[in-house]
């Protein structure tokens, strides 16, 4: 089927429902590019910030004792022994971050 070409002169003689039609599919088509394009980019610069957020979370000691299968007692030990030394403290509770419980993990096989 060969597709017909509109010039602006035979814009003027077809019925303005026709035209109408014509000029929406248009803009969706470019709606449609233009909001594939937006979504690429943010997947490209927000994705990797996303993962390394969830990186970077925080843990509590219950936490990481379920991650590790360890009990608080394991937990307190290893931080005197300066194994796994939770990087900062909320009031008295330490915390872990993802990061350093994943490479704690890697470093000692658990």
């Amino acid at each position: 089927m060969k597709k017909e070409i509109i010039t602006p002169s035979k814009l003027e003689v077809l019925p303005n429902n026709y035209v109408n039609n014509i000029i929406e599919r248009i803009t969706d088509k470019i709606a449609l590019k233009v909001y594939s394009k937006i979504e690429y980019k943010m997947e490209k610069t927000l994705l990797p910030q996303t993962r390394k957020e969830e990186n970077n979370k925080l843990l509590t000691i219950d936490e990481v004792c379920v991650i590790l299968r360890k009990s608080r007692s394991t937990l307190n030990r290893w931080k005197n022994e300066g194994l796994l030394v939770p990087i900062k403290k909320i009031g008295v509770s330490p915390m872990y971050s993802q990061n350093q419980i994943d490479e704690f993990m890697k470093s000692n096989n658990e």
